[in-house]
């Protein structure tokens, strides 16, 4: 019950934000708003002040600022409503809601880089090396130091690395230490799996939702010991057998001593064109850290950027391969699953999965669909273009295929989330 509250919480925030956005633009263009509402349906309560009503309302699934004349059967009679005023207002106001959902994700990811989280890595243990770095390094080697500063794991001693100079490694072989030099050291070169790759175990670290291995009741933990009858050894092996071309993969699985063979089917993601079950790499070595001030303005800035590229990417793909749209879209269900792993793991995350959707809600928001953002956006601009709006009927009929549109979306994502549930279910 405390889980639903807080995801509700949480949704009326992002809402509140998304919406506080409207609303400064509007007061900002000089245009009269009438309605403030998180929520849609009949008011839990509300209030008036400074001729705004504000409402909080009992069906938590958006909200809306009602400003004057923003009704396009009722705008002739409204001169300074917001219709009638020029294109490029309108295109500010539409703007706002989702560059502030922008800005706030923003913020939010740079304050979560300044909680203690943890961090997780593989072993600095050597898998394979290649024959440019065999001079220095045998497989099984682990790492102990790099650089007089000790590692703990396998990414945190590339941190540690310095590029293009000589680099002093202290390293663990056949149970004896010794210093290995490397000179003229490309980072680059270290950081590609090619050249050197640690060991990485066959274990599931986390299932992604709706998945083949979701709905096949795969679980955190699971050693993968065989694909298709081939024994598997590391993840490299795993994903190898598991990447090639059939449709289907039988998986061979040891939980907690007890084996058993399971059928996956595959799948494409949207930015990927290898054949997936839906699980990620179990790391071994966890650690708490937290980052400076400075740091975390960075890592915050760049995580930003990052996922809005992501989303645009996956927007792309999506376009590109429509048939990858039902591994991309999941709703309320897969979302609140989201969440409730993110804040298991702390404050950190529980901040970063709300930076992460304040990201997807601008996404979304600015999509070229009408009664979106990204309609309004549209039809202010080509307003802008031709020099006169689009007729009224006009876009009475485009925001009607827009509602249709997302109303179909939204029994998609309904039906999908659903469906994992009964089939994860009924496969355990």
């Amino acid at each position: 019950m405390l889980t639903i509250i807080i995801a509700l919480i949480v949704l009326g925030l992002l809402v509140a934000v998304h919406e506080g956005g409207h609303f400064l633009a509007a007061r900002w263009c000089g245009i009269k708003v009438e309605k403030f509402s998180i929520g849609f349906g009949k008011p839990i309560f509300k209030f008036n002040r400074g001729g705004v009503e504000y409402s909080l309302s009992w069906i938590p699934l958006g909200g809306y600022v009602k400003m004057k004349g923003d009704n396009l059967e009722s705008a002739d009679d409204e001169p300074d409503g917001f219709l009638n005023s020029p294109w490029w207002k309108r295109a500010i106001i539409a703007f706002a809601g989702p560059f502030t959902n922008l800005i706030f994700a923003l913020i939010i990811l740079m304050i979560s880089f300044m909680f203690a989280q943890t961090v997780t890595d593989h072993y600095p243990i050597v898998d394979q090396v290649s024959p440019k770095l065999q001079t220095y390094l045998e497989v099984g080697d682990k790492i102990i130091s790099a650089n007089g500063e000790e590692v703990s794991g396998w990414y945190t001693s590339i941190m540690k690395l310095k590029d293009g100079q000589t680099n002093s490694l202290i390293i663990e072989r056949d149970g004896a230490r010794r210093e290995v030099i490397i000179p003229d050291l490309k980072l680059a070169e270290w950081a590609d799996y090619s050249n050197i790759r640690p060991i990485i175990l066959p274990i599931v670290g986390e299932v992604m939702p709706k998945s083949p291995a979701y709905n096949a009741g795969l679980e955190s933990g699971d050693k993968i010991i065989g694909v298709n009858g081939v024994e598997v050894n590391s993840w490299y092996e795993m994903n190898h057998e598991i990447g090639k071309n059939d449709e289907h993969a039988q998986v061979k699985i040891d939980r907690d001593g007890e084996v058993f063979t399971k059928e996956l089917g595959k799948m494409e993601l949207p930015n990927n064109d290898r054949k997936l079950i839906g699980i990620t790499q179990y790391f071994p070595i966890s650690y708490q850290e937290r980052l400076s001030f400075p740091q975390a303005i960075i890592s915050g800035f760049n995580t930003t950027t990052s996922l809005v590229a992501m989303h645009y990417v996956s927007l792309y793909q999506i376009i590109r391969k429509p048939q990858s749209v039902k591994n991309s879209i999941g709703g309320p269900v897969m979302i609140f699953s989201m969440g409730r792993d993110y804040v298991k793991q702390g404050i950190a995350r529980g901040l970063q999965f709300v930076g992460f959707l304040n990201i997807v809600l601008m996404v979304m928001n600015l999509l070229p669909i009408p009664v979106l953002d990204g309609g309004h956006i549209m039809f202010s601009f080509i307003e802008g273009i031709r020099g006169k709006k689009l007729t009224i009927r006009t876009q009475l009929v485009l925001q009607q295929i827009g509602i249709f549109f997302l109303l179909s979306l939204m029994i998609y994502a309904f039906y999908s989330d659903f469906q994992g549930l009964i089939s994860r279910y009924y496969t355990n």
